[in-house]
């Protein structure tokens, strides 16, 4: 998933936002792959390296 910028957008759009994360959290590792590479990103910007693919092993 990109990253949304903090802005007003019309309701249908923020709707279908929460329907897709609902989506995610009900399937299996459905929050590491919706939210794995930008997590990495950010960690990354922050100087700290992943070097496991899989959350659950950071863990």
């Amino acid at each position: 998933m990109e990253t949304c910028e903090l802005e007003p957008s019309e309701p249908e759009v923020w709707q279908r936002l929460l329907s897709l994360s609902e989506q995610a959290e009900a399937a299996e590792n459905g929050f590491e792959k919706w939210y794995g590479e930008a997590a990495n990103d950010v960690l990354a910007e922050e100087g700290i390296a992943i070097r496991v693919r899989h959350s659950a092993f950071v863990m």
